[in-house]
């Protein structure tokens, strides 16, 4: 698969939403929306970002994937002070960000945000999803939504709501891996309480390390749309 159309640099593969916000503890965020029909690989260049190696035969819709998510990184890191920078990629396949800064980058079907901000202090996590339908809500409703949340959601759960949990765990897990250094899975949180229109509150079932233990809680914040949800969380970093 390529571009649908001939690669024309005037015709944009990616648009930034608006300038980047502070969203709270020094933390920006700055979205986007990328067309994948629009990609071509001259993209690359075009936006300044460096395919890395594991990627060159990856399928273009990936590759079109990444380059949006490095993109709109590159330039909330110029907006919150790090001038022309690129967001690594790791061995993990995680982003290796520019030393002194912290941030987070998630992209679905179109839809890409970035978090960021200079100092080491936070961590955090941000996650965007298409409003779930079909076999990926059947899906998420097995795997990520416990009993405990649909108690919590008196045991009705809407697809928007579905959505809203499965976008905070995955926000919350970016958060934490950097502290918890190993891959945990959706039933590591649970609702603490019925969700609101702009944030929820994630419960730990268990231990994940000395300092993160069962019971804490962890307010994340959501920004609802008719077609996505965004969601994105802020901890203290931990030794």
């Amino acid at each position: 698969m390529t571009g649908d159309a001939p690669f024309d640099p005037m015709v944009p593969f990616l648009t930034v939403l608006g300038p980047a916000e502070e969203v709270g503890q020094g933390f920006s965020l700055l979205c986007g929306h990328y067309a994948v029909e629009r990609f071509w690989p001259e993209c690359f260049a075009e936006l300044g970002v460096e395919l890395p190696a594991p990627l060159h035969l990856a399928a273009p819709r990936r590759q079109a994937e990444y380059l949006a998510g490095r993109a709109v990184a590159g330039w909330l890191l110029q907006a919150v002070g790090a001038g022309p920078a690129q967001v690594g990629y790791g061995a993990d396949r995680l982003p290796i960000w520019p030393a002194g800064y912290r941030g987070s980058i998630s992209h679905a079907r179109g839809h890409v945000v970035s978090l960021a901000r200079r100092g080491a202090d936070h961590h955090a996590g941000v996650d965007v999803e298409a409003l779930l339908t079909g076999k990926s809500l059947s899906a998420v409703l097995r795997k990520a939504v416990l009993a405990a949340d649909l108690a919590q959601l008196a045991g009705e759960v809407t697809a928007a709501d579905a959505t809203a949990i499965f976008s905070a765990k995955e926000a919350l897990f970016k958060a934490l891996y950097p502290m918890v250094q190993r891959w945990f899975g959706f039933e590591a949180a649970e609702l603490a309480a019925p969700p609101a229109e702009d944030r929820l509150l994630l419960r730990l079932t268990g231990d994940l390390t000395g300092d993160l233990r069962a019971g804490q809680v962890f307010d994340v914040h959501l920004r609802r749309r008719a077609d996505h949800v965004i969601s994105w969380v802020i901890v203290p970093a931990r030794p």
